[in-house]
């Protein structure tokens, strides 16, 4: 079977990318196979289009890691909370998290990408508040 093209609009930037996928393997992957398993030959950046439809520089900017900020402190990461209005158990919640499925991480590469997570939840939120017409 020959490939067919498919084309992705990402839901950050509304940038549209088309590429070429073999139309069983796209079955198979919507059907439960990994997508690197399923699509071996797309790049990393084309299976993150197909499984969020964000494109690589919108995911990039979204969960970058500055690899330079060891010696930030667990009360920065407070005060990151702070700036975008976290809930406290929220946040530490979020914290430990983050924590379990990356223990390697410095507190000032936790703090980043816990930042840049919150800030996504938090357009979010208005997207939805706005959508769906609700005040609060």
């Amino acid at each position: 079977m020959g490939m067919q093209s498919v084309e992705v609009t990402c839901n950050r930037c509304d940038n549209d990318f088309s590429f070429n996928v073999n139309p069983a393997d796209l079955q198979e992957w919507e059907e439960g196979k990994l997508i690197q398993d399923a699509m071996p030959y797309l790049d990393k950046a084309q299976r993150e289009l197909l499984i969020s439809q964000t494109c690589d520089d919108c995911f990039s900017e979204m969960f970058s890691i500055d690899f330079d900020d060891e010696n930030d402190t667990i009360d920065e990461e407070r005060e990151t909370m702070s700036d975008h209005k976290a809930d406290q158990e929220d946040w530490e919640q979020a914290t430990e998290i983050i924590r379990s499925a990356f223990p390697k991480l410095s507190t000032g590469q936790r703090k980043k990408l816990l930042s840049n997570m919150w800030e996504e939840v938090i357009k979010t939120i208005e997207i939805l508040k706005k959508n769906l017409d609700i005040d609060s």
